[in-house]
């Protein structure tokens, strides 16, 4: 007797159980200060949390062992591959003399300081690897190569690279198709 094989989806969840596996997993790996639009998905090992407000558009996808500890904002209908780290670069107050750094501080707005927060636009597609720091501005439909240390903002509709990451190209050939794109992206929600 042949034992019938349930279809399986690309992160090989069986069809008939993953959407209450999906809840489950965006339950217990987005964390406190997070809001969420519809149809986030995110795989294992993702850690999802922000000292005050981080919001993620609709339609995110947030690939395996990803860590995002960050406050500022991910627009609808990106990318975010595997093992990618948005974090902060100016977590703990490094200026005082005679201070350890593990003893000072830790930077939050309830004592005057500003946090810089990410934003990483629409349709942005961050490659696996790759590192954002906060403070960082990624345009709407921006490409973030595999491997990527973004430590300045991005403009839309480009393919950074390297690290620390550079321009390599423009994603579309013309000055018209970026801002087509972009219209239509603006027209999405």
């Amino acid at each position: 007797m042949k034992i019938k094989k349930y279809s399986r989806n690309r992160s090989s969840i069986p069809i008939l159980i993953e959407k209450p596996i999906r809840l489950l997993m965006k339950r217990f790996l987005v964390r406190e200060n997070v809001i969420c639009g519809k149809n986030l998905r995110v795989s294992r090992g993702v850690r999802i949390s922000a000292p005050n407000r981080l919001e993620i558009g609709n339609n995110v996808s947030i690939g395996p062992y990803t860590l995002i500890l960050a406050n500022g904002k991910i627009g609808s209908e990106s990318l975010i591959s595997f093992g990618v780290f948005i974090v902060g670069k100016t977590d703990h107050a490094t200026e005082i003399p005679g201070k350890l750094i593990r003893n000072s501080k830790w930077l939050d707005v309830s004592d005057g300081s500003e946090i810089p927060g990410v934003t990483i636009g629409k349709d942005v597609w961050v490659g696996a690897g790759s590192i954002i720091l906060t403070g960082v501005k990624v345009g709407d439909g921006a490409i973030i190569a595999a491997g990527s240390v973004v430590t300045r903002d991005v403009i839309s509709c480009s393919v950074v690279g390297g690290n620390p990451a550079t321009f390599i190209k423009n994603r579309f050939n013309s000055e018209y198709e970026k801002q087509s794109h972009i219209q239509y992206l603006n027209n999405l929600e």
